[in-house]
């Protein structure tokens, strides 16, 4: 039993993306590392919640910059639901994308004879 033209593509277009993640992974991982020690050494006041409470303390900080933090602290806050529903979005497409792959895997092993419905592979493999 072969794959079909669009589910060689899928295996393909996979197995490239695993390929690549654990170098993009990393990069966004160093990509965000370096913005956060930016952030320390340029806006303390932006990452720094001890710096902010040391300041307070003094009252060095200026009105202008309390009434701005105070302003983004609800942007910062709707920012983060957002990046939330993103993730939870992206996880919906990865469990699809994990059913094609099971639903291709089970096709391979049953010989053109499998279930279409679930998504519980362990039934379906036989040890080697």
């Amino acid at each position: 039993m072969g794959l079909s033209a669009q589910d060689r593509a899928f295996v393909a277009r996979r197995g490239r993306l695993a390929r690549s993640w654990p170098l993009l992974g990393v990069s966004c991982l160093v990509l965000i590392g370096a913005y956060g020690a930016w952030l320390r050494m340029k806006m303390p006041q932006m990452i720094d919640p001890w710096w902010v409470a040391e300041r307070l303390r003094a009252g060095a900080l200026p009105p202008s910059t309390l009434e701005l933090m105070a302003l983004m602290l609800p942007v910062a806050i709707l920012v983060l639901l957002a990046l939330a529903v993103v993730v939870v979005l992206l996880m919906f497409v990865a469990s699809r994308n994990e059913q094609r792959l099971v639903r291709l895997v089970r096709t391979l092993d049953a010989g053109g004879d499998a279930d279409q419905g679930g998504t519980d592979a362990s039934s379906s493999f036989r040890a080697t």
